[in-house]
């Protein structure tokens, strides 16, 4: 096999900016120049493969192999007889036609050795593309997959005894472009009462950075935040009222309360039908506040099944409440939450059926009110992450009836 000659023309000193080409060309090349050290790296982002040995070398960047430029993988290591061909994708879709044109190609240069296709996406979870493709595809070539998360997690993880001398400069450059580039935690956490334009801004993105950084310790686990397929994944409060104060104050430039729902892997999106008013697993949180709320939501005033579920078994929800240490908070028809209720209380609002539904009983949030601003952050996002997925559990897996009554009538 002919081994790589050429150079690949880009720069340190130009931003990356979510373009794939950059992206994939600046990873490539630092793992490149860690293989001439040795394999630590390729073995510490993949553990669980067959170890990589000293022989590993990096043997194709953006190039056709041997010559054919008709197929050009994103990158290619080989290790003695085995070849590992990557496929990098950002933003861009990945075909199951590309695959196997790939998986071919590293058989016709590598026809009496072992190959296998790593595929590399911004997503939590394998794409159902991958698993499709390794269904059909006639070949040999093993097809896996890995996502740029887990690759910059394992950079952030590498302490410089975990490699050699010589690739502690190259990791210090990966964890750069992976923080950059948004792969790694981000939030810093919330002010308590943010003054002037700037802290408001910084409010609104710290909000943003606490749901990303959630979302990369759940990303193993069977629950996923809800993207919609077109407009804002973010519902927020944005009321007539606030549209004409933001001619007049800075402070209502951006909605003041956000909610971040999460549903089951499992499902493609809110199980039942409709999506504010369906029950999910959730984030609230508001901009004036250091304080977010996680609960399991849901809209007695928009689904009668709601309703009845909440009114009827008001005595099993305050036991559930009080078996895993969750309050009652309730708000109005939009994201704002106005009342709290400890576990005592809960039985007693339930059960009034002239106030569930109504005025600041619109929507229910069984859950916990978490102090955003607490040192260290990455605990505030463990114990969100953590309550998320107990949530899920609760709702979904135990006690799908009571919390998913829409569903169950289906």
């Amino acid at each position: 096999m002919t081994r790589r000659t050429g150079r690949v023309e880009f720069s340190f000193l130009r931003p990356i900016d979510g373009n794939e080409t950059r992206q994939n060309n600046r990873v490539a090349e630092l793992l490149g120049a860690s293989l001439t050290f040795g394999p630590e790296h390729l073995n510490l982002i993949h553990s669980d493969w067959k170890p990589f040995t000293q022989e590993a070398e990096m043997i194709g960047i953006q190039e056709g192999l041997e010559g054919n430029q008709s197929v050009q993988l994103d990158w290619v290591v080989a290790d003695g007889s085995r070849y590992i061909g990557y496929e990098t994708k950002v933003a861009a879709s990945l075909g199951k036609e590309q695959l196997a044109a790939e998986a071919e190609e590293l058989e016709r240069v590598n026809p009496t050795g072992e190959n296998i296709l790593c595929v590399v996406t911004e997503h939590y979870a394998e794409p159902k593309t991958v698993e499709r493709a390794r269904k059909s595809i006639a070949s040999d070539t093993e097809l896996r997959w890995i996502s740029w998360y887990d690759i910059a997690s394992t950079v952030a993880d590498i302490s410089a005894t975990d490699i050699q001398q010589e690739q502690v400069i190259i990791n210090d450059l990966l964890y750069q472009t992976f923080d950059e580039e948004g792969y790694l935690m981000q939030f810093n956490g919330l002010h308590a009462d943010p003054a002037g334009r700037e802290e408001v801004m910084e409010q609104q993105q710290q909000l943003v950075n606490l749901v990303h950084d959630v979302e990369l310790m759940l990303r193993n686990q069977p629950l996923k935040r809800y993207r919609q397929s077109r407009g804002a994944d973010i519902f927020c409060e944005q009321s007539q009222q606030q549209d004409k104060l933001m001619k007049r104050s800075y402070q209502n430039l951006v909605p003041q309360w956000f909610m971040f729902p999460f549903h089951p892997e499992e499902t493609d999106g809110f199980p039942g039908k409709g999506k504010r008013s369906a029950t999910s697993p959730s984030i609230f949180g508001q901009l004036w506040s250091e304080f977010v709320y996680v609960g399991i939501r849901m809209g007695p005033y928009f689904r009668n099944k709601h309703f009845d579920s909440l009114t009827t078994n008001a005595e099993t929800f305050e036991d559930i409440a009080r078996d895993h240490g969750f309050k009652l908070f309730t708000g109005w028809k939009k994201w704002k939450i106005v009342n709290e209720y400890e576990v005592g209380e809960i039985q007693e609002v339930l059960e009034d059926t002239q106030s569930i539904g109504e005025e600041t009983h619109k929507r229910v949030l069984f859950g916990q009110k978490i102090d955003a601003s607490s040192e260290p952050v990455d605990e505030v996002v463990s114990q969100i992450s953590d309550l998320l997925v107990e949530m899920n559990h609760i709702s979904w897996v135990e006690h799908r009836p009571l919390f998913y009554p829409t569903v169950e009538s289906e």
